[in-house]
């Protein structure tokens, strides 16, 4: 069984002459919350990106979840978490991959 390390993944692109860094990390949410790190991870990674002060280099994050959407207790619906940079791999499983490069195309300025 791979670590968690090794499952965290990276997606650079090249764009206009920027560089668009998104991380990408599988995790299950049963045990998290919505204000977890890992969740909130996708607004810490912008306080990076203005530390960085390189316009030409552009910071996101992503959590792709095999946690099923109705297994959490939460109080945000599907598209709140989707706007949390929280996509769903068991229920969105033909479709996950297409929001993640539409939210990701979205943000390319």
């Amino acid at each position: 069984m791979p670590s968690a390390e090794q499952l965290r993944s990276r997606l650079w692109m090249l764009v206009g002459g920027k560089q668009y860094v998104t991380f990408i990390e599988p995790h299950g949410l049963l045990y998290e919350g919505p204000a977890s790190e890992k969740v909130l991870f996708h607004k810490r990674i912008k306080d990076v990106e203005q530390r960085l002060k390189d316009p030409t280099v552009i910071l996101n994050s992503f959590i792709l979840s095999w946690t099923r959407y109705p297994q959490l207790k939460w109080d945000n619906t599907q598209d709140e978490l989707e706007d949390m940079h929280v996509l769903f791999m068991t229920n969105d499983r033909d479709r996950y991959i297409d929001k993640l490069f539409a939210r990701l195309r979205g943000m390319v300025k």
